[in-house]
């Protein structure tokens, strides 16, 4: 009987120490889920930002483009304005004009280079929160 009884605190023990390493390992592989989960959000806040940074550039970018073209028609009424009253001909066959007339076509295009741009950024935020609540 002597030898029963040790026997079966051996087993008692074994249990034990099996029940504790599966609730250790119940505990690792939840915080395994857990920082799983928070490395998720983490990297889908991280992408959010930069997409929100690269559009609030953009939006800086097209609101100075939009003042340099306003600058620029002053520039080309000011010069339109000093051709007639020099009398030199038609004001759009003077270099001086045509330069401004080009460098306002550049400014436009540039402009609507920048409001495609948001555009795209704005469908890439919406695409991405689609995915991430589908998931």
């Amino acid at each position: 009987m002597n030898d029963t009884k040790p026997q079966q605190e051996q087993e008692q023990e074994q249990e034990q120490k099996e029940k504790v390493e599966e609730q250790e390992q119940q505990k690792q592989n939840s915080v395994s889920a857990w920082w799983k989960s928070t490395r998720k959000t983490l990297d889908q806040a991280s992408a959010t930002a930069v997409r929100y940074k690269r559009m609030v550039q953009k939006k800086i970018d097209l609101a100075a483009t939009r003042k340099k073209i306003d600058q620029t028609y002053a520039e080309l009424g000011r010069k339109v304005d000093q051709a007639r009253e020099n009398a030199a001909g038609g004001p759009l066959d003077q270099e001086d004009v045509r330069q401004v007339l080009n460098k306002l076509d550049n400014l436009k295009q540039s402009a609507t280079q920048l409001e495609e741009e948001i555009n795209a950024l704005k469908e890439e935020k919406a695409s991405a929160t689609d995915s991430s609540s589908e998931r």
